[in-house]
């Protein structure tokens, strides 16, 4: 099971990835946020595989949201 994460401004874009992903039998989303700030509290409390992100989000950029993520993530994960 590959556990997911969708952040996007918008409600509808939300719903309509978390119903198209949770018809695949092997893709489960497990949280919908609206802003970059949400991700690192989220990620740090849930397992997840994979982040579906908008780029223009809220409070924070989500190129640079996943870039910090993916540091933070490398670094418990070496060290």
């Amino acid at each position: 099971m590959i556990n997911i994460l969708i952040v996007d401004s918008h409600p509808i874009v939300r719903t309509g990835l978390e119903l198209f992903l949770n018809s695949k039998p092997d893709l489960k989303v497990v949280g919908k946020l609206s802003s970059g700030i949400e991700i690192f509290e989220f990620v740090r409390r849930h397992k997840v595989d994979v982040i579906v992100s908008e780029v223009d989000i809220p409070e924070l950029n989500g190129i640079n949201a996943l870039r910090s993520i993916k540091i933070e993530y490398n670094r418990k994960k070496n060290g």
